[in-house]
């Protein structure tokens, strides 16, 4: 576990809050003795925030049972939905993940996404399709504010009408 924290460390990928800058004594003196310039800055493995995120995805998915009941469905019910695609899920190990992010905190689903979900094109990735759902969208902004868009998932939220966001959806 050492050499592994060592070696996130030393990448610049932050582990419980720690990066190359806490290095050990021993472990700087190694590097620089093997001539590594320990001056530069830390830079983000994009592969490694990738698989995370996904990780997070997975990690916080509802099962079908779990979002049966969180939005007061039969099961059968919630695995018609994620068969017409108006519910994003995904398969992994043989095991069904409804991730959270289409959930208002209260328990139901966000206004008008089951329309959405189902425009998205099937072969997204769930990181692409999170992505998608949480960044600012340029073409999505309120009235004459062009300088404040909203992510189609705020925009969903907030009542914008879903016409722009499948629209969005089918260009991806």
């Amino acid at each position: 576990m050492a050499l592994e924290s060592f070696n996130r460390r030393l990448c610049g990928v932050m582990i419980d809050g720690q990066t190359g800058a806490e290095l050990t004594v021993l472990e700087t003196q190694v590097l620089t003795d093997a001539g590594v310039d320990l001056n530069t800055e830390a830079r983000t493995d994009p592969l490694g925030a990738t698989a995370a995120l996904f990780a997070s995805i997975i990690g916080t998915g509802l099962t079908t049972d779990e979002a049966a009941r969180r939005l007061d469905l039969r099961q059968n019910c919630v695995r018609q939905m994620i068969a017409r695609r108006t519910l994003y899920s995904g398969l992994l190990d043989n095991r069904r993940y409804i991730p959270l992010f289409q959930f208002e905190a209260g328990g139901g689903l966000i206004p008008n996404i089951t329309e959405v979900n189902a425009a998205l094109p099937d072969d997204l990735h769930p990181v692409d399709v999170y992505d998608w759902y949480t960044r600012a969208d340029p073409d999505l902004f309120v009235g004459d504010d062009i300088d404040a868009p909203m992510s189609p998932l705020a925009w969903l939220r907030n009542g914008g009408d879903v016409e722009s966001v499948l629209t969005l959806a089918r260009r991806l």
